[in-house]
């Protein structure tokens, strides 16, 4: 490299291996925030349609871990919303939400009456009593 006085010329330097991993750092640095706002802004919007509003940190921590699309969670939520589970007792079985992203609670099969939030028939005509004069 040619020096003048005491100013070394590093115009044309080829990068060192450490510059190099720096540059490939600051690409991975980059990716990982353009994740983790989009995980925030998925996480923002399955908060905002899950009906209990508790462990707020501990739900973004599983939510982070999941692998589900969040269009999943939500229409999952969206539907145990009308089941009865979640409509009885106002609400007092819903699970809180770290728990029901840590067990993969949208992969819950409800029967086919509960999804549309109806009794079948039958059941009703279990739970009703008819007295005959």
């Amino acid at each position: 490299m040619p020096e003048l006085g005491s100013i070394h010329c590093h115009f044309f330097q080829k990068p060192t291996q450490s510059q190099k991993a720096g540059k490939e750092e600051d690409k991975e640095e980059d990716k990982d925030k353009s994740v983790r706002t989009r995980d925030a802004d998925d996480f923002d919007a399955f908060w905002a349609v899950y009906p209990r509003k508790v462990g707020k940190g501990d739900a973004k921590k599983a939510f982070a871990k999941v692998k589900a699309p969040v269009s999943v969670l939500i229409a999952a939520v969206n539907t145990q919303k009308q089941s009865q589970q979640w409509l009885r007792n106002n609400g007092q079985y819903i699970p809180n939400p770290a728990t029901w992203l840590n067990q993969g609670r949208w992969e819950d099969e409800l029967p086919t009456n509960e999804a549309t939030g109806r009794c079948c028939a039958q059941r009703k005509s279990q739970h009703r009593t008819v007295r005959c004069a």
